[in-house]
C-alpha cells in the first residue's frame, strides 16, 4: 500500500493509544514519503483521572506533543473528554469528528477496532464510521492487544526494526504511564514478531479493515 499523497488521520481515545497501536507503521509512513506525508493526530482525553499520584494535570498533554514531535506529526489536537464517560459524550464526538472531516480531508484514517472492549475506544470507533460513512474513504482499525478478546486479522503493514525501535520510544515518552506499569517493550515486540511471521516478514502491524475506499 502507497502513502503518496494521502491524508492520514489517527483517531484515539487516550493520549497514549496510538503510540501502542500503530506507531511502527507511521513510523514506516513517514518514512516512504520522507516525511512529506500529510497527518493529523486526535486524541480524545488526556485520562486525567487515571494519573498517577505525583504528575502534574498538565503531564498527559505535555507526553502527547512531546509524542507527536517525536514521530514527525506537527498537525495534533487534544481534546478533554472524560474517561470511561465517553458513551455520554456521542453526539459531541460526532460532532467533533465531522468537524475534523471538513476541515482535513482525510483519505485513509486509523480508529480503534470494532473488537476492541473498552467503552471509550467502542465510542471512538463506531462515531469514526458514522462520521464517514458514504465518504470513500480507507478505514483501519488498529490492535489493541489487552482490549480484544478476538481480532478481525485481515489487513497488515509491514515494519522495520526501526520502526519498532521508534513506537517503543514514543510509548516511552509517556512516563505517566510506565509509573503504572504499562512497560510494554516485550509485549509490543512480540506481537510484532508474531504479525511479521504471518505475512513471512520479520516485523508488521496487523489492523481490521473496516471499509477501503475504491
Amino acid at each position: 500500500m502507497k502513502f503518496d499523497n494521502e491524508k492520514i488521520l489517527i483517531l484515539s481515545a487516550h493520549t497514549d493509544d496510538m503510540e501502542v497501536s500503530c506507531a511502527g507503521t507511521v513510523s514506516r509512513i513517514m518514512r516512504d514519503t520522507n516525511r512529506e506525508c500529510k497527518m493529523f493526530s486526535v486524541a480524545f482525553s488526556p485520562a486525567l483521572e487515571s494519573l498517577p499520584k505525583g504528575f502534574s494535570q498538565d503531564s498527559t498533554n505535555i507526553e502527547f506533543k512531546e509524542s507527536m514531535l517525536f514521530q514527525g506529526i506537527t498537525n495534533s489536537l487534544l481534546y478533554k473528554y472524560e474517561v470511561r464517560k465517553f458513551p455520554s459524550f456521542r453526539q459531541e464526538i460526532l460532532e467533533n469528528i465531522v468537524e475534523i472531516r471538513k476541515q482535513f480531508l482525510p483519505t485513509i484514517i486509523f480508529t480503534h477496532s470494532r473488537f476492541d472492549i473498552h467503552q471509550d475506544h467502542q465510542t471512538i470507533y463506531e462515531e469514526t464510521v458514522r462520521a464517514f460513512k458514504g465518504r470513500d474513504v480507507t478505514i483501519l482499525g488498529y490492535e489493541l492487544l489487552e482490549n480484544c478478546l478476538s481480532f478481525n486479522s485481515n489487513f497488515f503493514i509491514e515494519i522495520e526494526k526501526e520502526d519498532l525501535e521508534k513506537k517503543i520510544n514514543s510509548f516511552k515518552i509517556y512516563k505517566s504511564q510506565i509509573v503504572k506499569g504499562k512497560n510494554l517493550n516485550s509485549v509490543v515486540e512480540s506481537l510484532a514478531v508474531v504479525r511479521g511471521s504471518q505475512i513471512r516478514k520479520e516485523y508488521a502491524e496487523c489492523f481490521d479493515c473496516i471499509k477501503m475506499k475504491i
